[in-house]
């Protein structure tokens, strides 16, 4: 006999899938009504800022069904990813393809399908994204610190903002629109890592407007659920003090 233990936001649905002895164990069990809950609440507190659910964190058709019911857009880091979201209905036009590193014919393929945003961090890769996806959104990494997070990612991914304003004017100068993203770590619960991440942005920002040059796109990167529920009036005022023609978040996590 399966013996629950009492916990804070366990529903009656989860409640009773877990308890159910004809299941096999161990299992996952989803609420799928908490997780458009959590995704409203996401958009609410982040008015004007177009959300990307990282597909990687949790793939699970129904999950992703229901968050394109409620209009969110998705971030991939492959073109399994890309055809899942295809299966499901989901317009390509609503993806990122936020991977810092891509192969050429994925980054041709994607595009052709309707892809219009694309990562990178390199020469390299923005020569790719040149060839292989010509007019395209171009949103270079930036490097941040990930203080107050569980597991920093900067130094895997990302660049500095003097390497990036040099990158983002190539990617204008061959007719790329571009942007700026970043990632404060995963599990960030210290809104300053987005203050200081945005510091940076507005560096390259304010180098670029010399050079007669706008960002299209100001992407957050992830994990901004945890704190952006309890603080989202500061969190408000550091994006819009970032001038773009758009800003996109892309949480990991919203069940």
């Amino acid at each position: 006999m399966l013996e629950l233990i009492d916990a804070p936001g366990l529903t009656p649905a989860l409640t009773a899938a877990i308890a159910d002895p004809d299941q096999p164990t161990p299992r996952l069990v989803l609420d799928l009504d908490v997780v458009a809950r959590q995704y409203d609440e996401f958009v609410a507190a982040l008015p004007g800022v177009e959300v990307f659910y990282a597909v990687k964190a949790n793939p699970l058709p129904e999950v992703l069904r229901t968050l394109a019911e409620r209009g969110s857009c998705f971030d991939i880091a492959s073109i399994g990813e890309l055809e899942l979201c295809r299966s499901l209905g989901i317009d390509p036009g609503r993806l990122s393809y936020g991977n810092t590193v891509k192969r050429s014919a994925d980054i041709a393929l994607a595009a052709s399908l309707g892809v219009e945003m694309f990562a990178f961090d390199s020469a390299e890769e923005l020569s790719k994204l040149v060839t292989s996806a010509p007019g395209a959104v171009a949103f270079c990494r930036l490097t941040t610190d990930s203080i107050g997070s569980d597991w920093p990612l900067s130094k895997k991914f990302g660049t500095t903002p003097e390497r990036a304003t040099e990158l983002l004017v190539r990617a204008a100068n061959n007719g790329m629109r571009i942007g700026v993203s970043f990632h404060v770590g995963s599990q960030q619960r210290d809104l300053g890592g987005w203050v200081r991440a945005l510091g940076k942005v507005r560096l390259v920002v304010e180098r670029l407007a010399e050079l007669g040059l706008d960002l299209d796109v100001l992407n957050l990167g992830g994990d901004s659920r945890p704190t952006i529920s309890s603080r989202s009036r500061r969190s408000r005022r550091s994006v819009t003090s970032s001038p773009t023609s758009s800003a996109t978040c892309v949480p990991g996590s919203v069940g």
